[in-house]
């Protein structure tokens, strides 16, 4: 059975450096809905908390020293505001492109913060995971350009095991059975984060009840269909497959499964992939 992500239709935006806006794309050659249903969606909101209202919050003193910035315990995730000028150093002298502050789907950007710096002038840098290839490319922007969330859960996937767990505050909550990437077309290894959340009929129902968007991308198909090889998480009717070692890429999960991480994990939320 192909692996059912292909129709979703990318929008990109490509700045200096091959900075491309985010469009979830899909593993397979079925079609989804037409470019015209996207729309926002409530589902592109954290679970955990409503999409933050508040400017960045740094810890500050009288004279804020320069060096590393501590923020709360946990991931975070950063919501663009606007446009994002990403840069390779933390430094304005070292730009590199520019992020889009929308999704293709209409909502927010979301980035997954790494570490975050404050520079001898004053200005907070955060250093990003930027959904681009190649996997687990980093980029800095300056903190005011966003709002930052804290995030309780995570995701592992264990591709040797064919299983998927959910944790929250570092505690494992749910463990499923799921559908990895093929010895020819391998789930790829390394550190990712949803960058977003679709349903139908935003999205074809064959992609299950929902699509969770990951910010990495095949290491061996340059493009499924009309996308650019973004891989996913998403639901499945086929679940045979489950268990198995069949998809071009994207990792399949029971309908019931993948509601489960819908309703819990936002856009944001760190998903670490193991062979």
């Amino acid at each position: 059975m192909a692996d059912p992500v292909t129709g979703f239709r990318r929008r990109a935006v490509v700045v200096t450096a091959a900075v491309a806006a985010l469009a979830l794309t899909g593993c397979a050659s079925t079609t989804a809905g037409s470019s015209s249903a996207r729309r926002p969606l409530a589902a592109d909101q954290p679970a955990e908390a409503s999409e933050p209202t508040k400017p960045l919050d740094v810890p500050t003193t009288t004279r804020p020293p320069a060096g590393p910035v501590r923020f709360s315990a946990g991931p975070l995730a950063a919501w663009a505001r606007g446009d994002v000028e990403l840069f390779a150093e933390p430094s304005a002298g070292h730009r590199i492109g520019r992020y889009p502050a929308r999704t293709a789907w209409g909502g927010p950007s979301v980035f997954l913060v790494k570490q975050a710096l404050r520079d001898r002038g004053g200005t907070v840098w955060l250093q990003l995971l930027v959904p681009r290839r190649p996997n687990g490319g980093r980029a800095w922007a300056k903190g005011g350009g966003f709002l930052v969330a804290p995030l309780r859960h995570r995701i592992t996937v264990d591709l040797s095991e064919r299983r998927l767990t959910l944790l929250r505050d570092e505690k494992p909550l749910r463990s499923f059975t799921v559908a990895v990437g093929s010895g020819s077309t391998p789930t790829p290894v390394g550190e990712f984060f949803i960058t977003v959340k679709l349903q139908p009929p935003v999205i074809s129902k064959v992609y299950g009840d929902w699509a969770l968007g990951l910010s990495g991308y095949s290491n061996v198909l340059d493009q499924f269909g009309t996308g650019d090889g973004q891989i996913a998480v998403h639901g499945t009717r086929g679940t045979w497959a489950l268990g198995q070692a069949v998809s071009n890429g994207c990792i399949r999960m029971a309908n019931g499964d993948v509601g489960v991480l819908a309703k819990l994990a936002p856009p944001g939320t760190p998903v670490t992939i193991e062979a």
